[in-house]
């Protein structure tokens, strides 16, 4: 956790916070975040993939048309289980 490593260093920088979560993963749950075409992605994808080592991408809404929604929660906790992500990030629907 993030916070353990902020009370081991002496100082609390913008710098000191991109090297730690350059070595984190976060999975981004979010509708339509897999969507190329989509500014909400754009925007945030970059900004993401700048900061973190690795960002796992999971559209519950793509899912539940795909699988529907009981397989749609089925799925996202087993990404859950193995890639097991430094940070989750769940935002309701940003359309």
């Amino acid at each position: 956790m993030v916070f353990k490593e902020y009370r081991k260093m002496k100082k609390f920088t913008i710098k000191n916070t991109e090297q730690i979560l350059k070595e984190k993963t976060l999975l981004f749950a979010t509708w339509m975040c897999e969507n190329n075409n989509w500014e909400f992605f754009k925007s945030w994808s970059v900004g993401f993939n700048k900061l973190f080592k690795e960002v796992i991408l999971f559209d519950p809404r793509k899912k539940t048309f795909e699988l529907g929604q009981e397989a749609m929660k089925k799925k996202f906790f087993e990404i859950v289980g193995k890639q097991k992500p430094d940070y989750v990030l769940l935002l309701p629907d940003c359309g």
